[in-house]
């Protein structure tokens, strides 16, 4: 996803559409809480073959609230964002560590926050305290969509595919692509 996209959606999530009748917020109180714990390993595909080692770790608090019958819109937080370099920096002793702001729409299969499986898409804006490997830029964007599972007892496991890179703020943009694991919990 590219910067004009992510501006999009960052835009109508702070907004609430900006139209008269706000149909992105007219149920924002109706909301609820959710924390979760991503983790990655390894990279996608074949073109970043040094970052195999690599991981990090992402944790997000978000505020999740219903804008039609099985769609909701979330408002994100990233507390920490943590990037190890244990594979395409060998000799590197310093751990990457950021934070971010975001949002993300789910597509519930059956009624909200109830049993059963769910799709989501997400973007957000992330700043770290060191520069990665062949990205010349301390921010970055994380686009990723994926598929989760609802419990219907307040905990979910989603796995998603996602995209990292600085979207061209610097000549110097070897993002990558990767899996992520995340377990979640409603409050």
């Amino acid at each position: 996803m590219n910067r004009f996209a992510c501006a999009v959606l960052l835009g109508v999530v702070m907004c609430g559409g900006c139209g008269g009748d706000h149909v992105l917020t007219n149920k924002f109180d109706q909301g609820w809480w959710r924390g979760e714990f991503m983790s990655s390993t390894g990279t996608v595909g074949e073109q970043w073959p040094e970052r195999e080692e690599d991981y990090f770790l992402l944790a997000a608090a978000e505020y999740e609230w219903p804008v039609q019958e099985r769609i909701t819109l979330a408002a994100r937080g990233y507390p920490l964002f943590f990037y190890n370099l244990r594979g395409s920096v060998k000799d590197r002793k310093d751990d990457i560590f950021g934070v971010g702001v975001g949002a993300a729409l789910r597509f519930y299969a059956q009624e909200i926050k109830s049993k059963g499986f769910y799709g989501e898409i997400g973007s957000a804006v992330l700043w770290h305290d060191d520069y990665m490997p062949g990205n010349g830029s301390k921010v970055n964007f994380l686009s990723d969509a994926g598929i989760g599972y609802d419990f219907g007892n307040s905990w979910a496991v989603t796995l998603k595919i996602f995209h990292l890179s600085n979207a061209g703020l610097d000549e110097d943009n070897a993002g990558f692509d990767g899996l992520t694991f995340g377990v979640s919990k409603t409050f």
